[in-house]
């Protein structure tokens, strides 16, 4: 019998999920689990919740009920603990770029048919001064934008007019910010609009914006898009739908297993603030291979 584990942020995807969690507990329970359920109240619930499980190794499965930030958590008390145990993000909540990207049903009932079939890979994780990513490190103007506005914006827009009303503030505020970043295989130094270190190919809703991520490679995606004029944000936004925007002379596209970059803007980790600005000595990134147990 699996003893399944659920981290349930009760606030993610607007309340909603709170509909969803008794057809979930009751689902895996007819497939034969033993269900525990743990609701968070405030930040870092389901980090310490994460760690308590891993450190007594009294479940086999760490189910993830919220968005992408409670995912976040989990991970990072995981790394934290001196064992650790597979987890399983369930796309419900406001921002599920991971989860997505995994073909995670975002329907209880879907998900209860899949579950069966799912079994443990181990993925790749970011790492950036000791905490940890398992979708995207963002940077810029743009990033920070999406950090200040209501989820229930960003949904209603959708994520296409999302980025057309983001670079639209951009340009009108001239807001375009400055960073330098240095690398192997990568280095740069000038004005953009946002910079994406990403392990999968979802990030803000757009399935294809690091169109050749791989979460086992051992390699992040470096997405840079650099200061332009209006046109050519306008059909950077329409190439982004099929991962053609990598073709922009306007975007550079990389890959790298480790970096350090340098900007005054906002740094965003999996859809939470993680830094108001780069210290004098810049941002480290760096991947760690194969690190973390998922199950899917």
């Amino acid at each position: 019998m699996k003893r399944v584990h659920i981290i349930f942020n009760p606030l993610s995807g607007r309340g909603r999920l709170s509909h969803d969690i008794e057809e979930l507990i009751l689902g895996l329970i007819r497939l034969g689990c033993r269900v525990s359920l743990f609701e968070t109240d405030g930040p870092n619930d389901a980090m310490q919740e994460a760690y308590k499980r891993a450190e007594a190794q009294d479940v086999d499965l760490l189910l993830s009920f919220g968005g992408d930030g409670t995912l976040r958590e989990i991970i990072n008390g995981l790394m934290q603990a001196p064992q650790q145990v597979p987890v399983c993000p369930f796309g419900g909540g406001t921002a599920n770029d991971f989860a997505s990207y995994l073909e995670i049903p975002r329907e209880v009932r879907d998900f209860l048919r899949a579950f069966p079939g799912f079994s443990t890979h181990h993925l790749d994780l970011g790492e950036s001064g000791g905490q940890y990513f398992i979708n995207v490190l963002a940077a810029g103007t743009l990033a920070n934008i999406a950090h200040r506005t209501e989820s229930n914006l960003k949904n209603l827009l959708g994520p296409v007019a999302y980025y057309l009303e983001g670079i639209r503030e951009v340009i009108t505020e001239d807001l375009f910010g400055t960073i330098r970043i240095e690398s192997e295989s990568f280095t740069y130094l000038g004005e953009y609009l946002v910079f994406l270190l990403s392990n999968s190919s979802s990030i803000g809703g757009f399935f294809n914006m690091a169109p050749l991520a791989d979460t086992q490679d051992g390699l992040l995606e470096g997405v840079l898009i650099k200061k332009a004029p209006l046109p050519a944000l306008l059909e950077i936004s329409i190439l982004l739908q099929e991962g053609k925007h990598i073709e922009s002379p306007y975007v550079s596209y990389f890959q790298t297993d480790h970096l350090r970059f340098w900007t005054e803007d906002e740094l965003d980790m999996d859809g939470e603030l993680f830094l108001e600005s780069t210290p004098p000595e810049g941002v480290e990134v760096k991947v760690l291979q194969r690190q973390m147990p998922f199950f899917y």
